[in-house]
């Protein structure tokens, strides 16, 4: 059809606008369209339509919903853009051959139920697990594939999961992400004071730690340094504990005061005396041993040498006779008793109406226990007694 070509009905070739035509011709302005092209009118109602790009208030995708069922859906080249997922448990979805696509071919998936949705490939490879209330838009890339590697994924976590995590450097660590792993810092240093601790069921003190005092619950102590030995309490109410180890080694003795401000001591446990009737004016006396004095006349009694002695053994000296008796030690050895009184190094006591000269010194007794490194004690007595 020529140009300017006007026929009986006085329409003229090619048509314009005003007859349904597009102004143009197959020559050198041909029209070309691709394929989805879109063709709008000109602003000129009565001139030739132009090819310019197409705008809409709105556009609806196609919208489809299924309930999970612990099932799988498969999705093709023709299913709905829009996937809306309910219900409380699984689903998996099958994504579209990728050679039946177009690049750029697009899915928005939903999880709006309580379970996980799995998205794969054709492949069943798992393109992403999608948590409850998250949402997925999956875009071809590869028409050529059957992997995960197919397809561009943009995930979004909508409700319920950690969307950002702050925190004091070297305290706390996260790895990210909207399934974020938290953990203590390996570099964190502790803090000044803690509150309340619970039960500590591993770990240990570090070497130096300081003893943990009395007043603290604590010993004062690092070490006992002796096996087995009981721990008695400090000097004073809040002093470190002491440990009371002498004569811990030999068996079957027992545990026995030493008086006031003194560590208690193993001793050899309290036996009868061996009873001992002196007729004569002088006795060497022997440990764990009773005398009774028979002489009218005043009775000497010498203690046995410390060496041959051991703490808590008695020696017990009971005066029948009108004149008394003397104690005397020997070396070193000391005798302490009440109110203070005592006797110097291989001194005596002798007892006393004061003056040793009357009857009133018969029936005076005294009993003495030897506590180690040269020292008695008068434990027992009855009468009066002078110290020298």
């Amino acid at each position: 059809m020529a140009t300017g070509f006007v026929n009986s009905l006085g329409v003229s070739f090619p048509l314009t606008g005003t007859y349904g035509g597009t102004g143009v011709n197959n020559g050198a302005h041909t029209l070309t369209v691709n394929a989805n092209s879109v063709i709008n009118q000109d602003v000129s109602t009565a001139g030739s339509p132009t090819f310019v790009l197409a705008y809409a208030a709105n556009f609806v995708a196609g919208y489809a919903t299924t309930a999970t069922a612990a099932a799988t859906t498969t999705l093709l080249v023709g299913s709905a853009y829009q996937q809306y997922f309910t219900g409380t448990t699984t689903q998996t979805v099958a994504l579209p051959v990728t050679s039946t696509l177009v690049l750029g071919q697009a899915f928005l998936i939903v999880n709006n139920s309580t379970g996980v949705v799995t998205v794969q490939s054709s492949g069943a490879n798992t393109v992403q697990a999608m948590a409850a209330g998250s949402q997925l838009v999956v875009t071809c890339i590869l028409t050529s594939g059957t992997s995960a590697a197919s397809w561009n994924v943009d995930y979004t976590v909508l409700s319920g999961g950690v969307q950002t995590v702050s925190g004091t450097s070297n305290r706390i660590t996260s790895t990210g992400g909207a399934n974020p792993v938290i953990d203590i810092s390996a570099s964190y240093v502790g803090q000044s004071s803690i509150t309340t601790v619970g039960a500590l069921s591993s770990g240990s003190l570090a070497t130096g730690f300081t003893a943990v005092t009395v007043p603290l619950g604590g010993t004062g102590l690092s070490t006992f340094t002796t096996a087995y030995a009981p721990v008695i309490s400090g000097t004073t109410a809040t002093g470190n504990l002491q440990v009371a180890s002498t004569g811990l080694s030999t068996a079957g003795f027992v545990l026995t005061s030493n008086g006031a401000s003194a560590v208690p001591s193993f001793q050899a446990a309290p036996t009868s005396l061996a009873w001992v009737s002196v007729a004569g004016t002088t006795q060497t006396a022997a440990a764990n041993t009773a005398y009774g004095l028979q002489n009218a006349g005043q009775v000497t009694v010498t203690l046995p040498a410390s060496a041959g002695l051991t703490a808590g053994q008695l020696i017990k000296v009971e005066g029948y006779g009108a004149a008394g008796f003397i104690i005397q030690a020997v070396g070193s050895q000391v005798i302490n008793a009440y109110n203070g009184k005592n006797i110097s190094a291989a001194g005596t006591i002798t007892t006393s109406d004061p003056l040793n000269t009357t009857s009133s010194a018969s029936g005076c007794m005294a009993q003495l226990r030897y506590t180690g490194t040269d020292t008695f004690w008068l434990v027992d007595f009855n009468g009066n007694f002078v110290f020298a």
